[in-house]
């Protein structure tokens, strides 16, 4: 699939960015949280969607857990007593979606792929760099920027160099 780029600077764009980031940061304190409780892997953890589904975990799985066989160290609650009362703690955590997102922007809930003629759900990739937003959605299902005049596309050479400027702040 190739890929459209944006940024986003200003309007109600932003404010929609800006609010899918902070319930995005929320979120994944709750996910820290819990890797922490569960010494599990730090900063592993698969969300399905926008609900956490498990958590990686060493060699040893815990009580309450059972192993996958999708992903190596990749554990969900068991169906165990303890192992319900983990899923409840799991359903706590609810990631903002990016379809919403996507659609928020303006990008058409469903598109067809001309390249290679497959249906997809739209959605819309977003980090923040400093005090812009930079998206990534497909070429097909572009946010609307005559919607947001606050989106502006950008060659994907400006979108990578921003994520290679970010990821040299950390």
């Amino acid at each position: 699939m190739n890929y459209a780029h944006f940024k986003v600077t200003t309007g109600l764009a932003y404010e929609l960015c800006t609010e899918y980031i902070k319930k995005r940061n929320t979120e994944q304190l709750k996910i820290d949280e819990l890797i922490n409780k569960y010494y599990a892997m730090k900063g592993r953890s698969l969300v399905c969607g926008t609900c956490l589904e498990g958590l990686y975990f060493g060699a040893v799985t815990p009580k309450g857990w059972k192993k996958t066989k999708q992903f190596p160290g990749y554990c969900i609650p068991s169906k165990t007593k303890l192992g319900i009362e983990i899923k409840k703690e799991l359903d706590t955590v609810r990631m903002p979606s990016a379809e919403k997102l996507a659609r928020d922007l303006g990008c058409k809930p469903f598109f067809m792929d001309f390249d290679d003629g497959n249906q997809y759900c739209a959605s819309i990739g977003v980090f923040q760099f400093g005090k812009t937003y930079y998206l990534e959605s497909s070429k097909w299902c572009k946010p609307s920027t005559a919607q947001f005049p606050g989106i502006i596309e950008i060659p994907t050479s400006e979108w990578y160099k921003a994520q290679e400027n970010k990821s040299k702040c950390k």
